[in-house]
C-alpha cells in the first residue's frame, strides 16, 4: 500500500550532500574552505533555494516597492539603481516610520 506522505526535500539534499562530501574527500582531509563545484555546487544551491521564504511580509514588501520605483513612467531605470533605490527607502522607512504616510 501507497502511502501519502510530504518529502522533505532539505533533509534529501542534506543527506546526499553528507553522502557527496565522504565520496569525494580523502580520510582526514578538511577541504571545507574551498568553493563548491559540481555535484557538489549543485547540491549547494539546491539546499539555498530550498532554504528561501518565497512569501515573506518583507520579500512582497521589497517586490512591492520594486514596482513602485519601476513604473511605467520612469522605467529607464537599471536593476542595479531600482534595487539601490529600495534599499534606501526602506532604510528611511526603518529609521522614520512616519514616511509610511508620506507619498
Amino acid at each position: 500500500k501507497i502511502q501519502k506522505k510530504p518529502v522533505d526535500l532539505l533533509h534529501i539534499w542534506h543527506e546526499l550532500d553528507f553522502i557527496t562530501v565522504g565520496l569525494n574527500e580523502p580520510c582526514g582531509s578538511a577541504n571545507s574552505t574551498s568553493t563548491p563545484n559540481g555535484t557538489s555546487g549543485l547540491i549547494h544551491l539546491a539546499l539555498a533555494l530550498l532554504s528561501v521564504v518565497p512569501n515573506s511580509a518583507a520579500t512582497e514588501r521589497v517586490f512591492s516597492q520594486f514596482g513602485i520605483i519601476h513604473s511605467c513612467l520612469c522605467n529607464c531605470l537599471s536593476s542595479e539603481k531600482v534595487c539601490k533605490q529600495a534599499l534606501v527607502r526602506s532604510d528611511m522607512i526603518v529609521r522614520y516610520s512616519s514616511i509610511h504616510c508620506v507619498k
